[in-house]
């Protein structure tokens, strides 16, 4: 235990490399809904009550993000997914996609 005095206020100054704020770029305003660019869907998953989850790489930001199914609907980054999962070449569930071999 330590007396709060000896406390000191945490600088303001990153550490060499340390990102404070990722820049973000604005949505695009259409038929009054902010919409934003998908880059590509990378990986699926259910979640919580069987739903489904995406983990989308979004056009400008750094990191990918778990996004319900319901926010992919009717955007062609779904449609190259489904054609990724059906040609085997997708990750389903935090596994990646394996091909099989056909035995001749």
């Amino acid at each position: 235990m330590f007396h709060t005095r000896l406390l000191k206020p945490a600088t303001t100054n990153p550490l060499p490399g340390q990102v404070l704020h990722e820049p973000q770029p604005p949505a695009l305003r259409i038929d009054d809904d902010d919409e934003y660019g998908i880059d590509e869907i990378l990986a699926q998953k259910p979640a919580r009550g069987g739903k489904q989850q995406y983990l989308v790489k979004w056009t400008g930001y750094a990191k990918p993000t778990w996004t319900p199914a319901s926010a992919m609907e009717d955007t062609l980054a779904l449609d190259q997914w489904e054609e990724r999962v059906r040609s085997g070449d997708a990750s389903i569930g935090g596994r990646p996609a394996r091909r099989r071999r056909r035995r001749l």
